[in-house]
């Protein structure tokens, strides 16, 4: 979907007003098309979750690992949340909301440290 939404933003078909209109009509079909993955995927037992179980078990995940060392091949832990952050809009909005999972700040990924910090909130970092 995200390839479909990349080639209607480089189109530049304005000029052609047929093309424009069918720019117009894949880009509704997308949306409704993502409308409808949301939808599925809160239907999934998971999703059902209330959001300080899923904040609860991301927090006892931080604590359980030392977030600072290398999680993921690239070996920044804050690439970590900010992958759980696209897992779905249930994670994200849960993840994005609870503080302390972006209290341990990656220097060795300086641009993720203004957005960390903001996220973390009054959380001790």
């Amino acid at each position: 979907m995200a390839q479909y939404k990349s080639f209607l933003s480089d189109a530049g078909h304005q000029s052609n007003p047929t093309l424009a209109n069918i720019d117009s009509e894949i880009a509704a079909h997308l949306e409704s098309i993502r409308q409808l993955c949301t939808k599925r995927n809160s239907l999934v037992p998971i999703s059902r979750l209330p959001p300080e179980v899923l904040a609860s078990i991301f927090v006892q995940h931080v604590a359980q690992n030392d977030l600072r060392s290398p999680l993921l091949s690239s070996g920044c832990s804050a690439d970590w949340w900010i992958a759980v952050t696209h897992v779905c809009k249930h994670w994200r909005e849960v993840a994005l909301a609870t503080p302390m999972l972006w209290c341990s700040l990656p220097f060795q990924r300086s641009d993720l440290v203004p957005e960390m910090i903001v996220r973390s909130r009054m959380a001790p970092l």
